[in-house]
């Protein structure tokens, strides 16, 4: 491999362990908001979840078709 492509696996994987305590920190963070205890909020926070993944999904598709 090339010098390049370790760096960036080397920087993926810090980039992953590195959201392991931030996801952790904004779940914490989340339970005390007793509005995201209820019903309503869950729904609403799944929704925005899934659009924000919709929205990366096509966003990284677009970039990856850029580069062929």
């Amino acid at each position: 491999m090339k010098r390049g492509t370790w760096h960036l696996i080397l920087w993926e994987t810090v980039l992953i362990l590195a959201s392991v305590p931030i996801f952790r920190s904004v779940w914490m963070l989340a339970d005390g908001m007793e509005f995201l205890n209820t019903w309503t909020g869950v729904t609403i926070s799944f929704i925005i979840g899934v659009i924000l993944f919709i929205v990366a999904v096509l966003a990284l598709h677009t970039c990856m078709d850029g580069k062929k």
